[in-house]
């Protein structure tokens, strides 16, 4: 039975118990698939990475655009230092996410033996980071940000509806 989630995130489990697998359906080792199945994530990782940039950096155009836009006190609220700092750090944060997904890919292509840690700093910062800047785009957004179907394609609503980034594109690991 599947556990039921606020998030539509379904998890069940999978339970083989004198299953017989004939040795022409092997694949790879036998009693060898965890390694097969943790070095799948290797790839998986950065995979996750690269979509959580693509998605803080949707939230962070839409930001933008709305702090040009949106005022306060007879001025944009873009033009205030503590907006601009926010935004700031959310760029520094997905350009840092982008790095470290390039270097994990960079470093599964070259079978680097450092890429499993490299592909785990780059998935967890970069979700991070996604989060931070679907935060941002919340707060700066005001209500608006919290109607549905509010452009790019959601971003800022979906971020609200869904608050854990992370666990929308989460790997088990």
């Amino acid at each position: 039975m599947p556990i039921e989630f606020i998030a539509d995130h379904p998890i069940g489990t999978l339970t083989f118990d004198g299953v017989h697998v004939a040795r022409a359906d092997v694949i790879g080792e036998v009693d060898r698939g965890f390694g097969a199945a943790m070095t799948t994530f290797d790839l998986f990782r950065p995979s996750l990475g690269a979509a959580a940039v693509g998605m803080g950096q949707a939230a962070l155009d839409a930001v933008v655009e709305r702090t040009a836009t949106r005022s306060a006190f007879g001025r944009p609220i873009g033009s205030n230092q503590a907006v601009a700092h926010a935004l700031a750090d959310v760029a520094t944060r997905l350009e840092a996410s982008r790095h470290l997904v390039d270097a994990a890919a960079t470093a599964y292509e070259a079978r680097d033996p450092r890429v499993t840690v490299k592909a785990a700093m780059a998935k967890v910062f970069a979700t991070e980071a996604a989060q931070a800047a679907i935060d941002t785009a919340i707060q700066f957004h005001g209500a608006s940000g919290l109607e549905a179907g509010q452009p790019p394609g959601g971003v800022v609503s979906r971020g609200a509806r869904d608050p854990d980034l992370r666990g929308c594109i989460r790997d088990p690991t």
